[in-house]
């Protein structure tokens, strides 16, 4: 009887803890079979009743998940490489018209938000839906009523639609910090200023999930506006929460092209660098962050991007000198770009059939 007691004593607390079905189960395990604790297996019985406790006193497993963490300007849409008094508005990149999105980069978030690394590191999806992709602009805070990712606007319509189109209604931008006028002056202080708001980002994001999600981060930049020195502070103090980093690889193309850059790590965290969205999914497939259909899909989408862009270069109607010397410009950088994908996709043989132009 005291043995009965005992266990019940123990183990009755369960049942009001709310520590989960584990204890529980257990107590009742107990109650109803108690053959486990008879005097012919002592040894035996203390490792399953040492297990027991174990279990009822660990917490529940956490669920992972990966949130996409993105910059905006020269990442997911081109800057055009415009200036203002000699100051670059958003970006050096002029590869592509200013405010055309890269083909495959919302694909690519999507892709990247709908893995975990779960089981050490193998690619699996997600049982809950996706997280938002939170966004680290340089674009300041006084200048909103301009500058603001409005949820009817072009670009949180566009992550919208590419959810909706492979099944995930309601995915898209979520949380966006912005910079402020002193970081579009002192260009410098971008890095800072993003890497602050990163660490606004995980105390926010801590605040939502409580204990049970294991979140982890992807950063999706560029090379010409501080994001990497961003990342590389992320990944100096925070290496345990970055699951990777990737590094649209800008450059102005007046001043002709640029040595590809080697992929690195910054304190064990791999720093990716890519010039198509097409080459960025191939190394994240490569090292098991997407899955061979996710990359297909990437592919895909930035395959009819780029014809969309082919189709409409060809049908602008250049009616003066001006206007024709910039059409040419365009096709010859879209020529070039079409090699770039053809060069990132080169040796995986299952993307051919996917690039026929």
């Amino acid at each position: 009887m005291s043995l009965w007691m005992g266990l019940l004593s123990t183990h009755g607390g369960s049942f009001r803890s709310g520590l989960g079905n584990s204890g529980a189960s257990w107590a009742l395990k107990s109650i109803i079979q108690p053959t486990s604790l008879t005097r012919g297996s002592k040894s035996k019985d203390k490792v399953s009743y040492a297990n027991a406790r174990y279990n009822r006193f660990s917490p529940p497993p956490k669920t992972e998940a990966i949130r996409v963490v993105t910059d905006i300007d020269d990442t997911v849409v081109s800057s055009g490489g415009l200036k203002f008094l000699g100051i670059h508005l958003g970006g050096v990149d002029n590869r592509y018209r200013r405010g055309q999105f890269y083909p495959g980069a919302i694909t690519f978030a999507l892709e990247l938000s709908r893995s975990s690394s779960k089981n050490g590191g193998g690619v699996a999806a997600n049982e809950t839906a996706p997280s938002s992709v939170a966004v680290l602009t340089a674009r300041a805070k006084e200048f909103k009523f301009a500058l603001a990712l409005k949820p009817s606007g072009k670009l949180c319509t566009a992550y919208n639609s590419v959810g909706q189109t492979h099944g995930v209604k309601g995915w898209g931008i979520g949380d966006v910090y912005y910079g402020s006028v002193a970081e579009w002056i002192l260009q410098g202080r971008k890095g800072l200023r993003k890497y602050k708001n990163f660490e606004l980002l995980m105390k926010d994001d801590e605040g939502r999930d409580g204990e049970k999600i294991d979140r982890k981060y992807i950063i999706v930049g560029d090379t010409g506006e501080k994001d990497e020195e961003a990342a590389e502070r992320v990944a100096a103090r925070y290496p345990d929460r970055l699951q990777a980093v990737f590094m649209h690889q800008v450059y102005d193309i007046r001043k002709g092209s640029v040595v590809r850059r080697e992929d690195r790590k910054v304190n064990g965290v791999p720093f990716y660098y890519f010039r198509t969205y097409i080459g960025a999914g191939v190394k994240a497939y490569r090292h098991n962050l997407i899955d061979k259909e996710s990359l297909k899909r990437i592919t895909t989408h930035a395959v009819a991007e780029l014809k969309a862009i082919d189709h409409r270069l060809a049908h602008t109607v250049a009616k003066n000198p001006l206007a024709r010397f910039q059409k040419r410009k365009l096709l010859e950088r879209q020529k070039l770009t079409w090699e770039e994908v053809r060069q990132d996709a080169n040796d995986v043989a299952f993307l051919n059939p996917l690039l026929a132009h």
